[in-house]
């Protein structure tokens, strides 16, 4: 055989290979899905909100603070979640000082007065607890050093580069440093719904002799909006796309020492078979998922369960323990494991096996 014909055999054989795992793998595939996260409190006893007018920390901040309430309720009247009472619907209930109080009333900590706002269920008041525009221009002194015709540098005779002279520069820093804090209040009782702080990630562009395109403004403008998204993500149900992978949905026969013991085939003698969910992504924290077993041919589920998935959630993960009694009393001998997300009716993973039968 030439050493050509031996090359494409090989070749041949690496992919025959390859398909073969591919083909007897773990089984399931990736898939993306969306998640609706939840966010930490009722909120969906609370249909009517109210959003007052932004409060800052200091004068630099006022501006931004009304910037970042106004696009905090636009974002929550287009959730579809809430009815959102706009400015000059609430300037109609209140005039304005009167609305600027109750806003310094809530980041005082004080009680909502009673019966103050009945058009709404729950007010939001977000304020600008830090806020600064950077713009500074730095001198920066560069030395010269000489060179030669080519524009190579010339050595002294300890091979150090020659110092002519120096240069001064002006190095030109624009940034916007924001954080913010967001209470959701219920109108009638005062009780603090909801308290979080949002910290707009830190922007800072440096450029030499010239200052950077964007100015401080428009970084502030862009903190804001980072802000006004990341405060609707803690007040509204959002729609999330997540890759979920084939391993995190997982088929065993036995846990022991920390590891799952995969399988594709159940012994009709085994005690019990386990349904694992491992490993999910961390934007599924806070959001509730159903783990379920039906017959491949099936339509109703033989066993399930919902659980909340989080920090919390132990190294093993979530596991649904089932007898495989259970099973086989079902009379089916093909089964699917399946993941859903609470709400949505379509599996987010899929994981056949069967019990009994050849491996």
């Amino acid at each position: 055989m030439s050493r050509f014909a031996r090359k494409r055999c090989a070749i041949a054989a690496a992919g025959l290979l390859v398909w073969l795992a591919a083909g007897c793998g773990g089984g399931g595939r990736s898939e993306r899905g969306v998640v609706i996260n939840q966010p930490d409190w009722p909120f969906e006893q609370y249909r009517r909100l109210a959003v007052l007018p932004g409060r800052a920390i200091n004068p630099e901040g006022a501006r931004y603070a009304g910037l970042l309430s106004e696009q905090l309720e636009a974002l929550l009247s287009g959730s579809g979640a809430f009815e959102v009472l706009t400015r000059t619907r609430l300037r109609e209930v209140f005039a304005e000082q009167d609305l600027s109080k109750l806003a310094d009333d809530i980041d005082a900590g004080t009680a909502l007065p009673a019966g103050q706002i009945r058009v709404a269920q729950a007010v939001v008041s977000v304020r600008l607890t830090d806020f600064r525009l950077v713009r500074e221009r730095i001198p920066e002194v560069r030395p010269v050093f000489a060179r030669d015709p080519r524009g190579a540098p010339l050595l002294d005779r300890f091979g150090r580069p020659i110092v002519v002279g120096e240069r001064r520069e002006w190095v030109y820093v624009h940034g916007c440093e924001a954080e913010a804090s967001v209470r959701v209040i219920d109108a009638a009782t005062s009780q603090i719904l909801l308290s979080q702080t949002v910290r707009a990630p830190s922007q800072a562009q440096r450029s030499r002799n010239n200052p950077p395109r964007e100015t401080p403004e428009d970084m502030a403008a862009a903190a804001m909006r980072n802000i006004a998204a990341a405060i609707y993500r803690r007040i509204a149900p959002t729609r999330v796309e997540v890759k979920f992978k084939s391993d995190m949905l997982l088929v065993a026969s036995e846990y022991f020492d920390g590891r799952y013991r995969e399988t594709r085939r159940i012994a009709p003698t085994s005690d019990e078979v386990i349904i694992a969910v491992v490993g999910l992504p961390r934007v599924c924290d806070g959001n509730r998922f159903r783990v379920a077993v039906s017959a491949a041919s099936g339509r109703e589920n033989l066993a399930e369960q919902e659980f909340l998935w989080g920090p919390g959630v132990p190294p093993e993960g979530v596991q649904l323990r089932m007898p495989t009694e259970l099973l086989t009393r079902s009379g089916a001998t093909q089964f699917v494991a399946k993941l859903y997300s609470v709400g949505d009716p379509t599996p987010k993973l899929e994981k056949p096996f069967r019990v009994g039968g050849e491996n």
